[in-house]
């Protein structure tokens, strides 16, 4: 009896915990808060702990080569020896391998601007996407209440025999089918705030895009895009530090072709047969047997990423041209629905309502009315995400312009 009251207590806190968590209003993210939050998602941190690596692998590279010591002793003369070997090479191995590594760390570095980019933009979508869904959910919540206005006002005149049958149903479906689109947009604001949560790796139970809706800018002129993006493409500078990298592969790979050498030095002592101490002095040379497939494989691999940087170099090139004029005609579609659309259909419905009450138009010209304001807004949520998401593609493409 004791562990089922336990149970029970323990349950009942477990439901509070949740009402208040639900009752907690939700938390405010603004645009520029989440592209701020772009810096520390998961692919920027991965890709900024490889530019350290990359930073390590130099220092690697500088570093001599790693010396050895042996000792060693002998049963029956009681000879003891010491040498100690130090390689070195005088054949531009090491700045070939210093090199190279500096070339990887450039490819880090601009791997790390391409992450960011893309963790950027994936921030702005997020955003304009709960953005839309709460606009819509707006729309949906306004539609609902006209839809309900409508029933029951139409419910009152029928019980007076002054509202026909087929008026009375047509106004319970318009008002069960706006619920219906009520609930769908409440639900796409849930899934676009947990999208957003993950993404910038916040605790918070739900997040808002706030009052607050700012436009991105007007994209300008294609040639000014274009000129930026010669040298600003994120894929375009990681194909290029790629390029670079392997031209240094092949450096190094032709360079350890050559012969590596090691100086050793030692001495002999306790030896019965020979009085001091004998000392050693030479020279070792190494030659390498598999240096040409190697170096036959960097080549490969440096045909490879020339192939790459001129694929780079011509998507760049055709999803600029494709990302502006997205955002072009995204902008215009929203100017026209926010500017003309939106307030027409608005008043077009206040109209109509007003000649539905003077009894000058019927329901069905009222409810069409309705229909088009609720299209109408739904196609301004929409077209504000459609914008924002089409600046997010062109923005990537040159971050450096927005920053």
């Amino acid at each position: 009896m004791h562990s089922a009251a336990v149970a029970l207590f323990s349950l009942g806190l477990g439901w509070c915990a949740i009402a208040t968590a639900e009752a907690q209003p939700p938390r405010v993210v603004t645009l520029d808060e989440a592209l701020a939050a772009a810096e520390s998602v998961p692919e920027v941190v991965a890709a900024r702990a490889m530019e350290r690596a990359a930073a390590a692998g130099i220092r690697d590279a500088r570093a001599p080569g790693d010396p050895s010591l042996s000792l060693a002793t002998r049963s029956v003369s009681a000879r003891e020896s010491l040498s100690v070997s130090i390689p070195f090479r005088w054949g531009g191995q090491k700045g070939a391998a210093v090199s190279q590594a500096e070339a990887e760390l450039v490819k880090k570095a601009r791997s790390l601007e391409a992450a960011i980019a893309l963790a950027r933009r994936a921030c702005r979508v997020a955003w304009f996407t709960l953005a839309g869904s709460e606009d819509r959910l707006r729309a949906e919540t306004d539609l609902l209440a006209r839809s309900e206005t409508n029933r029951r006002a139409i419910a009152d005149l029928f019980e007076l025999q002054r509202a026909s049958r087929l008026d009375s149903v047509r106004a319970t479906t318009e008002a069960a089918m706006a619920k219906a689109s009520r609930t769908s947009a409440e639900q796409g604001v849930i899934a676009a705030s947990a999208e957003l949560r993950a993404l910038l790796g916040l605790s918070d139970g739900r997040l808002t895009a706030g009052e607050g809706r700012p436009t991105p800018p007007p994209e300008g002129p294609l040639e000014a895009w274009r000129e930026r993006a010669h040298g600003g493409s994120p894929e375009v500078q990681v194909a290029e530090a790629e390029l670079r990298a392997a031209d240094a592969r092949v450096t190094r790979k032709a360079r350890d072709k050559r012969p590596a050498t090691s100086l050793t030095a030692g001495a002999d002592w306790n030896d019965p047969t020979q009085p001091g101490t004998d000392a050693l002095l030479g020279l070792g040379i190494t030659f390498p047997t598999h240096g040409r497939a190697g170096l036959d494989a960097a080549h490969a691999e440096r045909d490879r990423a020339a192939a790459l940087l001129d694929l780079a170099r011509r998507r760049a090139e055709v999803d600029l041209e494709s990302a502006w004029s997205a955002a072009g005609a995204a902008r215009q579609r929203f100017e026209a629905l926010d500017q003309v659309a939106g307030p027409a259909a608005a008043e077009a419905a206040e109209l109509t309502r007003v000649g539905y009450t003077e009894g000058k138009l019927d329901l069905f010209r009222l409810l069409d009315a309705e229909h088009a304001l609720a299209d109408a807004r739904r196609d301004h949520a929409e077209a504000y995400r459609e914008w924002g998401v089409a600046f997010a593609a062109l923005e990537r493409l040159v971050p450096e312009s927005h920053p």
